[in-house]
């Protein structure tokens, strides 16, 4: 189960997905294999968490990202809402935790680290398209 959206358009909720298992015939060990945006020990997928991030760089309300790309409905008024995930991810993005070969600085507030983290990323995605949908072909040159 993965959280957010699995790719860009997609709705956003809770997925279903399939994990591959095998395990080598020397030594016994098994390996999980699952699509490219699964991290470990994270609950939403990579693509809802650069775009989430993306989102709230350009300036787009917490409450607002979190409605649009949050796995469960939000109650009460979108942007009076808070979305405590995006700080964190904001924090591990900065620090390399979410794509090892992508750190940011880890000076500024929470939002301009997060903008700075989706910007190197989209610096890899083709230049016509929107900064989310750049930052997510970075993501998956990255990964």
């Amino acid at each position: 189960m993965v959280l957010g959206q699995l790719d860009v358009g997609e709705p956003a909720g809770v997925q279903e997905i399939e994990l591959r298992r095998y395990r080598c015939l020397g030594c016994g060990t098994v390996l999980v294999v699952g699509p490219w945006d699964l991290l470990p020990g994270m609950l939403y997928s990579l693509v809802t968490v650069v775009l989430a991030l993306a989102h709230w760089a350009l300036g787009t309300k917490t409450g607002s990202v979190r409605a649009r790309l949050g796995a469960f409905a939000v109650v009460g008024v979108a942007g009076r809402l808070s979305w405590r995930s995006l700080r964190r991810w904001s924090q591990w993005a900065a620090e390399g935790l979410l794509l090892a070969n992508v750190r940011a600085s880890v000076s500024g507030t929470r939002r301009e680290r997060a903008a700075r983290w989706v910007h190197i990323l989209a610096g890899v995605g083709p230049p016509e398209l929107p900064l989310p949908v750049r930052a997510l072909a970075g993501a998956k040159h990255y990964r």
